[in-house]
């Protein structure tokens, strides 16, 4: 395993496994040990995402495991909620009312619990994933590189201006980049390029959401980028934006071309065939939600 500060990499086939596993240690109703604590773990991640924005709602849901039981019910049914907004046939809806859409989930937001005990911060690892140059290289469209790593110290005030009523400390700012692999090249217009970017921005929104819910109904605060606008999908309107071709990805680890007549940004791998959208939260990289992102590939190091 490499280690060299705040950052982890892994390479996923797509984004419904990326959500399925931003969860914490979980249990279900079931048998109980000799101390009596529960001890069944949640179902698999095909039990709780059977495709891409569907659920077996039959299935229980996982309880956070730990602290003041009162406070894990909370989590559970604020989860619920989210899960009934995003899920439950109403999760695309943003598409034709994006402002209704955004407003009910803000309310939901609103009503997460605040005194949550969030876990002690710890030096997080460096991750690298096992996969090869080549294989990622020849990952299929649809692929999508997962990266969670700090923001910078010098870009922490910039990052924390597109979110105006947030307040975080240097440090605990973190950005979980998704990379979405394309078919063509988006440095060349055509209208099928523009169709399959359209279609590439509802995934990214649609994952977003779900993510975002997940960390919110764990006590940590996130929000996300529209790429769209450059804007805070939720919360304060501010005129602060972070496009996809925004210097500051330099320092995220792509590269931005300036074409002329515009600019696009570049994957180390795929080139300008891809679709990068990012995630802000202050959850620690260490924490069990982002760990278990890359819980596979770090137990093969």
């Amino acid at each position: 395993m490499l280690r060299a500060g705040s950052r982890s990499v892994t390479y996923l086939p797509n984004l419904r496994a990326v959500i399925n596993r931003v969860r914490p240690l979980t249990v279900i109703n079931g048998p109980t040990n000799s101390t009596g604590n529960q001890s069944a773990f949640a179902p698999a991640e095909e039990d709780y995402y059977n495709d891409f924005g569907k659920t077996d709602r039959d299935k229980p849901l996982g309880i956070i495991v730990g602290g003041d039981s009162s406070s894990s019910l909370s989590s559970r049914k604020l989860d619920i909620k989210m899960r009934q907004l995003l899920l439950n046939g109403s999760k695309h809806e943003f598409l034709q009312n994006p402002i209704d859409a955004q407003a009910k989930l803000q309310k939901i937001m609103n009503n997460a619990p605040k005194d949550e005990a969030k876990p002690v911060k710890t030096v997080s690892v460096y991750t690298q994933t096992t996969k090869s140059p080549e294989e990622i290289k020849q990952a299929p469209v649809g692929s999508v590189e997962c990266i969670v790593q700090q923001v910078p110290s010098y870009y922490h005030q910039s990052f924390m201006e597109l979110f105006p009523s947030i307040r975080c400390e240097v440090g605990d700012l973190n950005v979980l980049t998704l990379c979405q692999r394309s078919k063509l090249d988006s440095s060349v217009y055509s209208e099928d390029m523009a169709l399959e970017r359209e279609q590439l921005l509802k995934n990214f929104i649609s994952a977003s959401m779900e993510i975002v819910s997940k960390l919110i109904s764990a006590g940590y605060w996130a929000n996300f980028i529209d790429p769209a606008s450059g804007r805070a999908f939720l919360g304060t309107y501010c005129n602060n934006t972070f496009y996809e071709t925004d210097e500051r990805y330099r320092h995220l680890g792509f590269k931005i071309e300036d074409l002329g007549c515009c600019k696009a940004i570049i994957h180390r791998f795929w080139g300008t065939n891809v679709f990068v959208g990012s995630i802000f939260t202050d959850a620690p990289i260490d924490s069990p939600l982002l760990k278990n992102i890359f819980t596979e590939d770090v137990s093969k190091n």
